[in-house]
């Protein structure tokens, strides 16, 4: 990819921002959701794209306060303990609320496991192959009412372009989640 302009570079930020935006408000909603197990959870991790698994890219990557969990299903899994734990005979309210969100574009043109047919000049605008660090701060309430525990928590996710999705989209599908965790590290303090 050559130099960018600063339109160019205005366009790839204002994609990357609404992106990141649009990524952690789906997905602190889907964990927050204590009705249900989260099955869509795991759906959004590289471990479940066709794309990425024909192409042999490792595994997603989720470290949970220095622990490595091996799959999205262990963080689905462990989740849903959290909420066992904190409650009594139901399921305990568990809350997790952005305070800040940064996103930096780690790389622009992110090719890795695109089909052809999607890199193919003119096909997919350049907004769309962006390899994002989205970092997020904020607060998880353990409880409900005076008696909730609050704690700190920062956690880190490389996203990468949904080859799938952007493949249904182009083809008439309906869009879902247009980026996936390649990476993710979350830590809660205090």
């Amino acid at each position: 990819m050559s130099a960018l302009t600063a339109e160019q570079l205005d366009a790839l930020d204002a994609a990357a921002i609404e992106a990141a935006e649009a990524f952690a408000d789906w997905y602190y909603k889907a964990i927050n959701d204590e009705r249900k197990p989260q099955p869509a959870i795991a759906q959004a991790y590289t471990t479940s794209s066709p794309a990425y698994k024909a192409a042999g890219a490792p595994p997603a990557e989720i470290v949970v306060g220095g622990a490595r969990l091996g799959l999205p299903q262990d963080l689905e899994r462990m989740l849903a303990a959290q909420r066992r734990l904190v409650g009594s005979a139901r399921p305990a309210r568990v809350v997790h609320e952005v305070e800040s969100l940064d996103v930096h574009v780690a790389n622009p043109d992110y090719r890795v496991a695109a089909p052809a047919e999607l890199l193919v000049a003119g096909r997919m605008p350049p907004h769309q192959r962006l390899q994002l660090l989205v970092s997020v701060d904020g607060v998880v309430r353990f409880g409900d009412g005076p008696q909730a525990v609050v704690k700190t928590f920062h956690e880190n996710f490389i996203l990468v372009p949904n080859w799938d999705v952007l493949a249904q989209t182009r083809s008439g599908g309906r869009p879902t989640t247009r980026y996936l965790i390649s990476s993710q590290n979350f830590r809660r303090a205090g």
